[in-house]
């Protein structure tokens, strides 16, 4: 038997290394991350918005995309059973009483206000980050928008679940789907099945206890960013960041 050449070997190899790794960005599985207690890999979706934004294709929280997951207040990293000011991580019992992010003396526990101005989630307060590690974190008010303007959206039924589906317009068959989870406040989950509240990222500035949320309303036909309450527990749909 002939000896196998050397240079041949090497070639074989080189391209067995980029055949697998040039699988195609609709559902690629990220690599197992190095956050959070368990590492895990989760799978996501390029779709084809111009901020390059890669979403997850399930809930923070849930195994399959018709999963609700879990609810969230925002810029706390676990859910709970009761959602009010009173059990809010960042105020002392009341809403003028927050002791992070906040700019205004006149809503901060006795006087309080950041050292410097944040308006974006530190990666500290981020569930996303926390849970499925530094590859991952919630979407910006800016990148929901984007997914709002730039897909193609539906009202569907996953599996039994309604929500809706988002589609790219350049590669129709690249989609993700939200369930219509609603919102939990008190102890006491909302959801008719036309409604969805995902947290973004940011900070309202202008009214310190909100923060912006995306809502997709059927009833109405819409799907829009919008002040919410910071106590409120929402769905979380996180970003992949594939450089970090």
């Amino acid at each position: 038997m002939k000896p196998f050449p050397c240079n041949l070997f090497m070639l074989c190899v080189v391209s067995v290394c980029l055949l697998s790794s040039c699988g195609g960005d609709e559902d690629d599985a990220a690599d197992a991350d190095k956050g959070g207690e368990s590492p895990v890999a989760h799978s996501y979706v390029s779709l084809d918005t111009s901020d390059g934004v890669l979403w997850a294709t399930t809930n923070l929280g849930a195994t399959r995309p018709e999963e609700k997951g879990g609810y969230f207040a925002w810029a706390e990293t676990s859910a709970k059973n009761s959602y009010l000011w009173d059990t809010y991580r960042y105020c002392d019992g009341y809403d003028k009483s927050l002791t992070k992010y906040c700019a205004q003396a006149d809503y901060g526990f006795e006087g309080y206000t950041d050292a410097m101005p944040l308006t974006e989630l530190m990666p500290e307060d981020d569930a996303a980050t926390l849970l499925w590690g530094s590859s991952w974190r919630m979407p910006s008010r800016e990148e929901w928008e984007n997914l709002i303007d730039e897909c193609d959206w539906s009202q569907i039924t996953l599996s039994g679940t309604p929500g809706f589906r988002i589609s790219s317009r350049k590669h129709p068959e690249r989609s993700i789907f939200l369930p219509a989870a609603g919102r939990m406040t008190l102890s006491s989950p909302y959801s008719d099945g036309e409604t969805g509240y995902y947290w973004t990222r940011t900070l309202d500035t202008e009214k310190p206890t909100y923060a912006y949320s995306f809502c997709s309303r059927s009833y109405r036909q819409d799907y829009v960013c919008l002040p919410t309450l910071r106590y409120i527990g929402a769905s979380v749909r996180p970003v992949y960041l594939p450089n970090k």
